[in-house]
C-alpha cells in the first residue's frame, strides 16, 4: 500500500500519514461504548456524555498557544481538504491564538449518534460519508468500505505485563506494537541509573538512544 512507483518506502510525512490511504476503521467509539457499559457507574447515560463536547463544538473553544502552532506547522497538509479550509482556515488564515474555534459539523454528528447511538457513526449517512472521503481523497485514495465499518467489531485481547523500578506495568498487546517497544525501551534503561543522572544533556541522549531500536 505504501511503497512508491520505484518500490521505495516513501516518507513518513507526508506521504505515509497524509489523505485516504493510512485510515483504518475508527474504534474509539464502540470501545468507549464498550467501556461505559461494562465499568461505568451508569450515574450518566453513554449518550448525555456527549453534551460537554456538543457544547463546545457549537459555542467554540478558546484556541490555545500549542493548537494554533500546530495549525500553523500542519497548514500544508491541512489546506489539501476543501471540508478542512471551510472549518479550520477562515479566510485562508489558521486560527490564532486567542481565537474562538467553533464546529458546527462535529455538534451535528454528535447530535446523531446521541439521537440514533453508536449505530448511526457506522452504518447510514456518517459511515457513508466517511467511506467516500477516504476512497476518494485527492491526495492518497483509500480502500476503507462501507463493510468495513459495518462489520466492525471489538476484540478483547490480554495487555502485555512487564517490571520496571518495582512497579507493574501494563499495557496494549500485539497486535499494537505500541506496548511491547514500551516494555522493551524500560528493560534497556533498566541498565542505566536514570535518576542519577539528573536532567542533563546525558540523560537525553540516553533516551533517544533507548528509543533508536523501537523506531
Amino acid at each position: 500500500m505504501f511503497l512508491n512507483e520505484k518500490g521505495e518506502l516513501p516518507p513518513y510525512q507526508p506521504d505515509r500519514n497524509t489523505g485516504g490511504r493510512p485510515v483504518g476503521v475508527p474504534g474509539l467509539l464502540k470501545i468507549l461504548q464498550e467501556v461505559h457499559s461494562q465499568f461505568g457507574t451508569r450515574k450518566f447515560p453513554f449518550e448525555k456524555l456527549f453534551e460537554p463536547a456538543i457544547e463546545q463544538a457549537e459555542k467554540g473553544v478558546e484556541v490555545s498557544e500549542p493548537l494554533a502552532q500546530a495549525f500553523h506547522n500542519q497548514a500544508a497538509r491541512l489546506t489539501l481538504w476543501d471540508d478542512a479550509k471551510k472549518n479550520f482556515f477562515e479566510n485562508g488564515q489558521p486560527p490564532q491564538t486567542g481565537q474562538k474555534l467553533l464546529q458546527p459539523d462535529l455538534a451535528k454528528t454528535f447530535r446523531l449518534i446521541q439521537t440514533k447511538g453508536v449505530k448511526a457513526f457506522y452504518e447510514g449517512a456518517i459511515a457513508k460519508a466517511m467511506v467516500r472521503a477516504v476512497q476518494k481523497d485527492p491526495y492518497h485514495a483509500g480502500s476503507m468500505s462501507y463493510r468495513d465499518l459495518e462489520k466492525y467489531a471489538i476484540v478483547r485481547r490480554n495487555p502485555v505485563h512487564g517490571n520496571y523500578q518495582g512497579y507493574d506495568l501494563f499495557s496494549f498487546g500485539p497486535p499494537s506494537s505500541g506496548g511491547v517497544m514500551l516494555l522493551r525501551g524500560l528493560n534497556l534503561l533498566t541498565h542505566f541509573d536514570v535518576v542519577g543522572l539528573g536532567k542533563t544533556m546525558d540523560i537525553f541522549h540516553l533516551l533517544e538512544e533507548t528509543q533508536k531500536p523501537l523506531l
